[in-house]
Protein backbone atom coordinates (compact mmCIF):
# COMPACT_ATOMS: atom_id res chain seq x y z
CA UNK A 1 0.00 0.00 0.00
CA UNK A 2 3.28 2.17 -0.16
CA UNK A 3 3.94 2.62 3.34
CA UNK A 4 6.88 0.84 5.43
CA UNK A 5 6.36 -2.49 6.48
CA UNK A 6 6.98 -3.93 10.59
CA UNK A 7 8.41 -7.08 11.23
CA UNK A 8 6.39 -9.52 13.12
CA UNK A 9 8.57 -9.60 15.88
CA UNK A 10 10.84 -6.81 18.19
CA UNK A 11 14.30 -6.51 16.54
CA UNK A 12 17.37 -5.40 18.14
CA UNK A 13 18.75 -2.15 16.97
CA UNK A 14 22.03 -1.51 18.85
CA UNK A 15 23.34 -0.40 21.65
CA UNK A 16 22.81 2.89 23.83
CA UNK A 17 26.24 2.99 24.87
CA UNK A 18 28.91 4.63 23.40
CA UNK A 19 31.88 3.21 21.69
CA UNK A 20 33.87 6.08 23.14
CA UNK A 21 33.75 9.66 24.14
CA UNK A 22 36.37 12.21 24.04
CA UNK A 23 37.24 15.36 25.20
CA UNK A 24 39.85 17.87 23.79
CA UNK A 25 40.95 20.88 25.94
CA UNK A 26 43.78 23.52 24.36
CA UNK A 27 44.86 26.69 25.93
CA UNK A 28 46.91 29.67 23.87
CA UNK A 29 48.06 32.59 25.12
CA UNK A 30 50.12 35.69 23.08
CA UNK A 31 50.73 39.03 23.63
CA UNK A 32 48.08 39.28 26.77
CA UNK A 33 45.38 37.32 24.90
CA UNK A 34 44.58 34.29 25.87
CA UNK A 35 42.39 31.60 23.83
CA UNK A 36 40.56 28.45 25.54
CA UNK A 37 37.83 26.05 24.36
CA UNK A 38 36.90 22.52 25.45
CA UNK A 39 35.55 20.37 22.37
CA UNK A 40 33.38 17.39 23.31
CA UNK A 41 33.35 14.05 21.09
CA UNK A 42 31.05 10.92 21.14
CA UNK A 43 30.86 7.88 18.57
CA UNK A 44 28.82 4.83 18.76
CA UNK A 45 25.70 4.35 20.26
CA UNK A 46 21.50 4.84 19.37
CA UNK A 47 18.70 7.08 20.58
CA UNK A 48 15.19 6.92 20.21
CA UNK A 49 13.53 10.28 19.88
CA UNK A 50 10.03 10.83 21.27
CA UNK A 51 10.43 13.87 20.00
CA UNK A 52 10.49 13.11 16.51
CA UNK A 53 7.82 10.32 16.81
CA UNK A 54 5.82 12.95 17.96
CA UNK A 55 6.48 15.84 15.75
CA UNK A 56 5.62 13.82 12.69
CA UNK A 57 2.70 12.38 14.12
CA UNK A 58 1.02 15.88 14.97
CA UNK A 59 2.62 17.29 11.97
CA UNK A 60 4.84 19.51 13.82
CA UNK A 61 8.31 18.92 12.17
CA UNK A 62 9.58 20.54 8.88
CA UNK A 63 9.89 16.98 7.17
CA UNK A 64 5.99 16.73 7.34
CA UNK A 65 6.03 19.50 4.72
CA UNK A 66 7.27 20.63 0.72
CA UNK A 67 6.36 19.67 -2.17
CA UNK A 68 6.82 16.64 -3.92
CA UNK A 69 8.33 15.34 -7.36
CA UNK A 70 5.50 16.74 -9.24
CA UNK A 71 5.86 19.96 -7.71
CA UNK A 72 2.95 19.81 -5.36
CA UNK A 73 2.78 20.35 -1.78
CA UNK A 74 2.72 17.26 -0.11
CA UNK A 75 -0.17 18.00 2.44
CA UNK A 76 -3.07 17.97 0.01
CA UNK A 77 -4.97 14.92 -1.18
CA UNK A 78 -2.86 12.05 -3.27
CA UNK A 79 -6.15 12.57 -5.45
CA UNK A 80 -5.45 16.20 -5.62
CA UNK A 81 -1.63 15.23 -6.76
CA UNK A 82 -0.38 15.53 -3.44
CA UNK A 83 1.14 13.23 -0.83
CA UNK A 84 4.60 11.27 -1.46
CA UNK A 85 6.24 8.06 -2.37
CA UNK A 86 8.59 6.62 0.27
CA UNK A 87 12.09 5.12 -0.75
CA UNK A 88 11.97 1.50 -1.29
CA UNK A 89 10.11 -1.45 -2.92
CA UNK A 90 7.00 -3.20 -3.24
CA UNK A 91 7.32 -7.20 -3.14
CA UNK A 92 6.13 -10.11 -1.21
CA UNK A 93 8.06 -10.39 1.98
CA UNK A 94 8.32 -14.22 3.70
CA UNK A 95 9.51 -14.68 7.38
CA UNK A 96 10.97 -17.21 8.70
CA UNK A 97 10.97 -18.28 12.50
CA UNK A 98 13.69 -16.35 13.53
CA UNK A 99 12.36 -13.30 12.47
CA UNK A 100 15.10 -12.67 9.47
CA UNK A 101 12.74 -12.20 5.97
CA UNK A 102 13.17 -12.15 2.36
CA UNK A 103 11.88 -10.28 -0.16
CA UNK A 104 10.64 -11.61 -3.91
CA UNK A 105 8.77 -10.14 -6.64
CA UNK A 106 10.18 -6.90 -6.16
CA UNK A 107 9.16 -3.28 -8.04
CA UNK A 108 10.20 0.25 -7.81
CA UNK A 109 7.69 2.01 -5.40
CA UNK A 110 5.66 3.90 -7.37
CA UNK A 111 2.57 4.42 -4.44
CA UNK A 112 1.66 7.85 -3.28
CA UNK A 113 0.71 7.68 0.14
CA UNK A 114 -1.03 10.63 2.36
CA UNK A 115 1.49 13.04 4.15
CA UNK A 116 -0.53 12.70 6.58
CA UNK A 117 -1.25 8.71 7.53
CA UNK A 118 2.37 9.03 6.79
CA UNK A 119 3.15 11.37 9.43
CA UNK A 120 0.89 9.65 11.72
CA UNK A 121 2.73 5.72 11.22
CA UNK A 122 5.47 7.62 12.88
CA UNK A 123 3.62 6.64 16.17
CA UNK A 124 4.82 3.21 16.89
CA UNK A 125 1.38 2.89 19.06
CA UNK A 126 -0.79 1.78 15.77
CA UNK A 127 1.86 -0.72 14.89
CA UNK A 128 3.64 0.79 12.66
CA UNK A 129 7.95 0.60 12.37
CA UNK A 130 9.68 2.40 15.01
CA UNK A 131 12.71 2.30 13.34
CA UNK A 132 11.33 5.94 11.46
CA UNK A 133 12.67 7.78 15.13
CA UNK A 134 15.76 5.76 15.80
CA UNK A 135 18.85 7.59 15.48
CA UNK A 136 22.70 7.15 15.96
CA UNK A 137 24.06 9.27 18.88
CA UNK A 138 27.05 10.69 18.15
CA UNK A 139 28.13 14.27 17.66
CA UNK A 140 30.60 17.04 18.33
CA UNK A 141 30.11 19.85 20.48
CA UNK A 142 31.92 22.92 21.20
CA UNK A 143 31.16 22.93 24.91
CA UNK A 144 33.22 26.21 25.72
CA UNK A 145 34.84 28.94 24.55
CA UNK A 146 36.92 31.79 26.48
CA UNK A 147 38.84 34.39 25.05
CA UNK A 148 40.82 37.11 27.32
CA UNK A 149 42.73 39.68 27.67
CA UNK A 150 45.44 40.95 30.83
CA UNK A 151 46.17 44.54 30.69
CA UNK A 152 49.04 45.25 32.17
CA UNK A 153 49.28 45.95 36.03
CA UNK A 154 50.68 49.61 35.71
CA UNK A 155 48.12 51.57 33.67
CA UNK A 156 46.27 51.41 36.95
CA UNK A 157 48.58 52.89 39.31
CA UNK A 158 49.09 51.37 42.51
CA UNK A 159 45.38 50.76 43.37
CA UNK A 160 45.31 47.47 41.11
CA UNK A 161 47.52 45.24 40.26
CA UNK A 162 46.54 43.58 37.38
CA UNK A 163 42.93 43.31 35.56
CA UNK A 164 41.73 40.48 33.23
CA UNK A 165 38.41 40.87 31.04
CA UNK A 166 37.23 37.96 28.78
CA UNK A 167 34.53 36.76 26.82
CA UNK A 168 32.66 33.09 26.96
CA UNK A 169 29.89 30.83 25.68
CA UNK A 170 28.93 27.73 26.47
CA UNK A 171 27.25 24.95 24.34
CA UNK A 172 28.15 26.98 21.38
CA UNK A 173 28.10 24.78 18.33
CA UNK A 174 27.44 20.84 17.58
CA UNK A 175 28.48 18.90 14.19
CA UNK A 176 27.73 15.51 13.13
CA UNK A 177 24.44 14.95 14.16
CA UNK A 178 22.48 12.10 12.61
CA UNK A 179 19.02 14.03 12.69
CA UNK A 180 19.94 17.73 13.22
CA UNK A 181 17.68 19.45 15.63
CA UNK A 182 17.08 16.27 18.40
CA UNK A 183 20.56 16.33 20.89
CA UNK A 184 21.57 12.42 22.27
CA UNK A 185 22.74 14.25 25.17
CA UNK A 186 18.72 14.60 25.96
CA UNK A 187 18.08 11.18 26.92
CA UNK A 188 16.86 9.26 29.77
CA UNK A 189 19.96 7.59 31.74
CA UNK A 190 19.74 5.35 34.94
CA UNK A 191 19.76 1.91 36.54
CA UNK A 192 15.84 1.93 35.14
CA UNK A 193 14.50 -0.01 32.53
CA UNK A 194 14.09 2.98 30.29
CA UNK A 195 17.68 3.83 28.60
CA UNK A 196 18.46 6.36 25.38
CA UNK A 197 14.99 7.48 25.17
CA UNK A 198 15.33 10.95 23.93
CA UNK A 199 12.00 13.58 24.47
CA UNK A 200 10.17 15.61 27.41
CA UNK A 201 13.78 17.25 28.52
CA UNK A 202 14.55 20.62 28.16
CA UNK A 203 17.29 20.93 25.17
CA UNK A 204 20.57 22.89 26.77
CA UNK A 205 20.67 26.11 25.64
CA UNK A 206 23.31 28.23 24.40
CA UNK A 207 25.04 30.64 26.55
CA UNK A 208 27.42 33.99 26.75
CA UNK A 209 29.23 36.01 29.23
CA UNK A 210 31.73 38.44 30.62
CA UNK A 211 34.08 38.17 33.18
CA UNK A 212 36.47 40.89 34.63
CA UNK A 213 38.78 39.79 37.11
CA UNK A 214 40.85 42.54 39.37
CA UNK A 215 44.08 42.22 41.43
CA UNK A 216 44.38 44.12 44.37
Amino acid sequence: NGYWEQTPDLVPMGSVLPDFTMGIRNNLSFAGFDLSFLIDIRRGGYFYSLSHMWGMYSGMLEESVGTNDQGNPIRDAVADGGGLILDGVTGDITFDADGNYTVTNTAPNETYVSAIGWGARHYHGFGYPSAQSFFKADYVKLREATLGYTLPGDIFGDAIKGARVSLYGRNLFTWGLDKPGFDPEMTANGSGNVQGMEGGLQPMFRSYGVNLKLNF
